[in-house]
C-alpha cells in the first residue's frame, strides 16, 4: 500500500474561506489549498459517482459548500478518486461507518477497473480532523484499488 501522511492547512483554509468545519463526511474540492474563493473549487468528476453509491449504501456524505459545481473530467487510465474530509466527531463516534466506507470506496474502484488491461492505479486523498479541531492528517494514497480497504485501520490509527 502507497500512502503518505502529512500536516494539512485545511482548517486554516476553511476559515479564511468562511466556511465552517464539516461534522460528517464530506467531499472536498481538489484544488481547496489553491484557491481564494468558494466560486474557485474544482471536483473531481468521480465526487458525483461517490456521492451516488453512498447514498445507495445508505451513508450519508455531503459536498462543501461551493458557488458553483465545476467537475475536472480527466483522460487517464488512472483513477483520481474525490477528496474526501472525515470529521474527528465521526472518527470518535463512527469508526464503523468510515470502515464501511472505505470498502464501499474500494469495491466501487474494483468495479471500475473490470475488464480492463494494464496497470490499474487509483490516486485518493483523504483529509482527518484529529486532536479537538486543532490539526486536519492528508493521507494521498496512489495504489490499487484493493490497498484502499487498508485505509481504514491507517484513518482509525490517526485518532
Amino acid at each position: 500500500m502507497n500512502y503518505k501522511i502529512e500536516e494539512s492547512n485545511l482548517l486554516e483554509k476553511l476559515s479564511e474561506l468562511e466556511i465552517d468545519i464539516p461534522e460528517s463526511l464530506t467531499f472536498l474540492p481538489e484544488n481547496i489549498s489553491e484557491v481564494s474563493n468558494k466560486s474557485d473549487f474544482i471536483f473531481a468528476d468521480s465526487t458525483t459517482d461517490f456521492k451516488k453509491v453512498f447514498r445507495l449504501n445508505n451513508i450519508a456524505a455531503a459536498q462543501l459548500n461551493s458557488d458553483s459545481s465545476i467537475y475536472r473530467n480527466r483522460k487517464s487510465a488512472d483513477y483520481y478518486g474525490p477528496a474526501i474530509f472525515i470529521s474527528l466527531s465521526m472518527l470518535s463516534e463512527n469508526q464503523h461507518l468510515i470502515a464501511i466506507a472505505i470498502n464501499v470506496a474500494s469495491e466501487y474502484c474494483k468495479d471500475f477497473f473490470k475488464g480492463t488491461l494494464g496497470k490499474k492505479k487509483v490516486k485518493l486523498d483523504i483529509y482527518v480532523e484529529t486532536h479537538k479541531k486543532k490539526t486536519v492528517k492528508k493521507i494521498s494514497y496512489e495504489g490499487d484499488s484493493e490497498g484502499i480497504k487498508d485505509l481504514a485501520d491507517v484513518i482509525k490509527s490517526l485518532k
